[in-house]
């Protein structure tokens, strides 16, 4: 393995930890250059200032109990560039993020995520009817 992905590597395990074990919007941004550039399916965020802001939202609408249900799939490292796979039992049926670093961060990120499927049970099973339960939120 070269230098360059062992590097990637580490910041890519470091940035899971940050997140994981809920150290905060300040620790996962330690990981990225100032002009670091963000892609997900919703928008382009430049520079840290804009990727803290998708981080508070993110991290204030994050499902309880998500971060003990994630787990990682898939790592794949060449040089510079990290790929991952993962998912949230219940609420994510698939999450990728792909990363490019730079001396010793993360110059540019993509994310995207795919909910669990909508599900509906049968109104037989409880007394309320039929419930619609999409990841961790249920409505009736």
């Amino acid at each position: 393995m070269s230098t360059d992905a062992k590097q990637t590597e580490l910041v890519i395990q470091q940035h899971l930890r940050a997140f994981l074990e809920d150290q905060g919007v300040d620790a996962i941004l330690s990981d990225y250059h100032e002009d670091a550039v963000f892609l997900t399916p919703e928008a382009v965020y430049r520079g840290k200032r804009a990727i803290r802001a998708f981080f508070v939202g993110f991290l204030a609408n994050l499902p309880a109990g998500a971060r003990d249900d994630f787990e990682l799939r898939r790592i794949a490292i060449d040089d510079d560039l990290g790929y991952i796979v993962w998912d949230v039992k219940g609420s994510v049926s698939l999450g990728t993020d792909t990363f490019i670093v730079r001396h010793g961060r993360i110059a540019q990120q993509t994310f995207a995520m795919q909910l669990a499927r909508l599900r509906v049970f049968d109104p037989g099973f409880c007394h309320f009817g039929a419930i619609l339960a999409y990841g961790d939120s249920v409505s009736i």
